[in-house]
């Protein structure tokens, strides 16, 4: 079997390049069934919690070690391991110890809803290293 729809990927560190190239790429194939999804790794806390007030639709997964949580139940793991929205997510900076970069992410949004807001939200590249 075969699947005719095409998912480019184009990573850089430079949120107005991104948005520029995937605009191009977004009209070059665009359908009737075009959606766009936007994907952002948060290497602090102050980020984090700045494109969550931004985008409170978001969803906000940090990270969690090999093994980690082998045999625990879902319902016993951090939410942030989970994954959480805006309101989920914890302001204590110590809930983010070994889980960042946390991944934001907004899946299947129409063409043209999303792509300004993330762009802002997400901010320019200031040229940090983690």
């Amino acid at each position: 079997m075969s699947n005719d729809i095409a998912y480019p990927v184009f990573r850089t560190p430079d949120p107005a390049l991104a948005l520029s190239v995937a605009r191009r790429l977004i009209e070059f194939g665009r359908c009737k069934y075009s959606a766009v999804s936007v994907y952002a790794d948060l290497r602090s806390v102050a980020e984090v919690r700045r494109v969550a007030k931004e985008l409170p639709e978001g969803w906000f997964r940090g990270q969690e070690a090999y093994g980690e949580f082998d045999g625990v139940p879902l319902e016993d793991r951090p939410a942030l391991v989970v994954g959480v929205q805006e309101a989920g997510l914890s302001v204590d900076p110590a809930a983010y110890e070994g889980r960042l970069p946390v991944e934001c992410e907004l899946l299947d949004l129409p063409v043209g809803s999303i792509a300004d807001a993330f762009t802002a939200a997400v901010g320019p590249n200031r040229g940090e290293v983690n």
